[in-house]
């Protein structure tokens, strides 16, 4: 099953639901906020179906979209040369936050296992469900090729 890691991650942790509520944090860059930041965006005890490694995507992407500044400062990003990095930084450094936190979906879950496996065993590469029985709820995956981990 070729790179099925990194492109299930990422195809599970683009595939969630939005809560409607957040807590505003004004950033002092204490290590209090941090705490408060961490806990604040991370995923419940209760997704006991996703792995740890999982779970922690999620809560990067929740800081990324809830805290834009705060995700920039505990980076340390900065303008770069690379076009993927600088192209992160400045959406960071100009966006809103998005108030809304994603949360996990057991069925869209469910869907990213039945399409990592199954492009992982054909070589296929897309979004497409061509030629597999997985059910398709949304389209919208995150998909990478490449590193065993995000």
């Amino acid at each position: 099953m070729r790179l099925f890691i990194p492109f299930f991650l990422l195809f599970c942790v683009s595939n969630c639901w939005a809560q409607t509520s957040t807590t505003k944090i004004i950033i002092k860059r204490s290590a209090k906020d941090s705490a408060r930041i961490m806990s604040l965006t991370k995923t419940s005890h209760s997704c006991q179906y996703m792995t740890k490694n999982e779970k922690e995507t999620l809560q990067w992407l929740n800081i990324a979209r809830m805290y834009p500044k705060w995700f920039i400062y505990f980076n340390k990003l900065t303008p770069s040369a690379d076009s993927f990095k600088n192209g992160l930084y400045n959406k960071l450094k100009t966006m809103r936050p998005i108030k809304e936190k994603l949360l996990p979906d057991s069925v869209l879950w469910s869907s990213a296992v039945c399409h990592a496996i199954y492009t992982g065993k054909t070589g296929f590469i897309g979004h497409e469900r061509k030629g597999s029985n997985c059910p398709k709820k949304y389209s919208s995956e995150c998909i990478h090729y490449g590193i065993s981990s995000p």
